[in-house]
């Protein structure tokens, strides 16, 4: 949350925008569900556009991460892949993120299988 401005707002796929206690309180929630994250996570950006103080960037998230089965609390590994674009600003705290818009959901895997829901 370090880097996230007081004003952050995260809009996801489905078009429900989430703000900064509602993110903060989403990232609690999924860290105290995740039992180890991968090396193999990365982010990766595609793209950078600087203006000024504002800098938009297209990142592609790849989280590999081990969570509880819901029924018998046995390890497996998720992975999941977002692509955002991403409103970074310049400020008297540094560089801080002001937006965040998921773009593209890519593949969901279970333990090494496609997930679908």
């Amino acid at each position: 949350m370090h880097y996230f401005a007081s004003d952050i707002s995260l809009k996801l796929l489905d078009g429900t925008v989430l703000h900064r206690n509602q993110i903060e309180q989403a990232m609690k929630r999924d860290s105290e569900w995740t039992l180890a994250v991968s090396d193999e996570t990365r982010i990766t950006i595609g793209c950078i556009e600087l203006k000024g103080k504002e800098a938009r960037i297209e990142t592609d998230q790849h989280f590999v991460r081990a969570v509880p089965d819901r029924k018998d609390v046995s390890p497996h590994e998720l992975i999941t892949n977002v692509k955002h674009r991403e409103t970074w600003v310049y400020g008297s705290r540094g560089w801080l993120a002001e937006r965040i818009e998921e773009i593209e959901q890519g593949p969901t895997y279970w333990d090494g299988k496609l997930f679908t829901e």
